[in-house]
C-alpha cells in the first residue's frame, strides 16, 4: 500500500497542486481502465464504474483528490 501512496497519490497531488499554482488551463492525467464492467450488454455512461481491486481503488481516489484541488 505504501508503494501505491508514494507512486500514485503523492505524485499526482504534487503535479496537480503545481498545475493549479501556475494556473494551467488543462491538466491531463492518464486513467488506466481499472473498473469493473459488465461482460454482456452495452456500456452505459449512466452507470458508475466500480473500481477493480486495490489498484483500481487507488487510481479512483487519486482522480477524486485531483478534482478537489482548488483553482
Amino acid at each position: 500500500m505504501q508503494v501505491q501512496i508514494k507512486t500514485t497519490c503523492n505524485i499526482a497531488r504534487l503535479i496537480g497542486l503545481e498545475a493549479a499554482r501556475r494556473n494551467v488551463k488543462a491538466y491531463v492525467r492518464l486513467q488506466h481502465p481499472f473498473y469493473e464492467t459488465p461482460e454482456k450488454g452495452s456500456d452505459d455512461e449512466k452507470v458508475d464504474g466500480i473500481p477493480k481491486g486495490t489498484l483500481g481503488i487507488w487510481w479512483h481516489e487519486t482522480l477524486r483528490m485531483l478534482a478537489a484541488i482548488k483553482e
